[in-house]
């Protein structure tokens, strides 16, 4: 369920997971950072058009669970995007009803 990423430049690790994943009505974004960051989430279809955007603002290190509402949006795949000091990191999700 948790993936590393690692930022070569800055050597931030960060873990990211989404759960449940297919969603139906709210899903809930795990992540960490080992240093304060400007932080936003961001939902995209398949054609790139944002359907969900939470500018987030400053978030001190360590681990943080943010769930998103997805009620407004229609069935399908979409990708949820976490950007953190101007890294983003796409994970997939499907919309179910």
């Amino acid at each position: 369920l948790y993936k590393k990423y690692i930022n070569e430049e800055n050597n931030i690790i960060e873990t990211i997971s989404i759960y449940p994943n297919p969603v139906n009505d709210i899903t809930t974004l795990s992540f960490a950072t080992t240093e304060k960051s400007k932080t936003a989430i961001s939902i995209t279809n398949i054609l790139g058009e944002i359907v969900y955007s939470n500018k987030i603002g400053k978030i001190p290190s360590g681990q943080h669970i943010m769930p998103i509402s997805t009620s407004g949006i229609m069935e399908g795949m979409y990708f949820v995007n976490l950007i953190t000091n101007n890294k983003i990191i796409t994970k997939k999700i499907t919309i179910v009803r």
